[in-house]
């Protein structure tokens, strides 16, 4: 008996961890405004996701260095949800060059406080 309630007990811990995990996962957003990002830099961690929404008035397309990753087009008023990992490039750009470059980044630093 003593054994069967052990192991019921850690069965239920480990679905507890679990739960916990993924309940510390937070949405970080960045709006895409017409010539930048909203924040230009998001400050989050492993397992969170960032959320881009599309504020610009026109199609979009965001990637990660040498297009790790991308966004596929994102329409306006639509949004890219980026779930981030221990591998995810810590910074993003729309992938055009010149004058119409927009760049972002991730840090999985503290945010700084405010004054």
């Amino acid at each position: 008996m003593l054994t069967s309630f052990c192991k019921g007990a850690c069965a239920i811990a480990a679905a507890s961890a679990l739960w916990a995990g993924a309940a510390q996962a937070d949405n970080q957003s960045v709006l895409i405004v017409e010539g930048s990002y909203f924040p230009s830099t998001i400050y989050a961690k492993p397992g969170d996701n960032v959320i881009f929404t599309n504020q610009s008035g026109v199609v979009q397309h965001i990637s990660g260095p040498e297009d790790t990753w991308t966004s596929g087009p994102i329409g306006v008023d639509a949004t890219y949800r980026l779930n981030l990992t221990h591998s995810t490039p810590l910074s993003f750009t729309n992938g055009e060059d010149g004058e119409g470059l927009m760049e972002g980044a991730i840090s999985y630093d503290p945010a700084p406080l405010n004054d």
